[in-house]
């Protein structure tokens, strides 16, 4: 496992990423396994993980790497709250935002307003892109499908796979979790063939 300073040094080399203002942000990237994140999925390149989220005060970020998350939100959530989970997300390295459930566009508003702040020099945004979009109408399993097969873009091809569940609500827990498990697989077994 890689140390904290090497995580440190990845993104200081790999991502144009501006220093901390007076408002630093409070995040804690892992790639060990605490005990809120559980592996969905693994083929061995690919990895699917979910995480469920009240708050931003223990926000794991299972990936040192770029990294595609969708978040579902069963919960309304204040808008300083939907920015710092979308900051901590951008700044960990999330380069693909996928937002659905409740305040689904609110979401991917946060994720457009994270990016530039994160990255204020317009000259560092090509490098840094995050590409953001809303499904607030779209079913779980429509998302998921999404989530698994329509995440890649330009240069970016993405081995983790980051299911941040907003609020608590087992029943969507449980359809989230079944659906980005059977499009991964389905996904895995195309490119076996493939």
């Amino acid at each position: 496992m890689a140390s904290r300073d090497a995580r440190q040094e990845w993104r200081e080399t790999k991502l144009a990423r501006p220093q901390p203002n007076s408002s630093p942000l409070s995040f804690n990237v892992s790639p060990t396994e605490p005990k809120m994140i559980e592996e969905i999925f693994s083929d061995g390149t690919k990895r699917y993980v979910y995480a469920s989220l009240a708050s931003t005060s223990h926000l794991e970020v299972p990936f040192f790497s770029p990294f595609a998350v969708l978040i579902w939100t069963s919960a309304r959530s204040l808008a300083e709250l939907r920015q710092r989970v979308c900051e901590q997300l951008i700044a960990a390295g999330c380069r693909h935002v996928i937002a659905a459930g409740i305040q689904a566009e609110e979401r991917d508003t946060s994720a457009d307003l994270a990016f530039v702040k994160l990255f204020p020099d317009k000259a560092t945004w090509d490098l840094n892109f995050v590409m953001t979009s809303s499904h607030r109408d779209e079913s779980i399993e429509d998302v998921a499908f999404k989530f698994v097969v329509g995440t890649n873009f330009d240069h970016h091809y993405f081995t983790n796979f980051f299911l941040l569940h907003f609020g608590d609500d087992p029943a969507a827990k449980e359809a989230l979790v079944k659906a980005v498990r059977k499009e991964a697989k389905a996904a895995a077994q195309s490119s076996a063939a493939g």
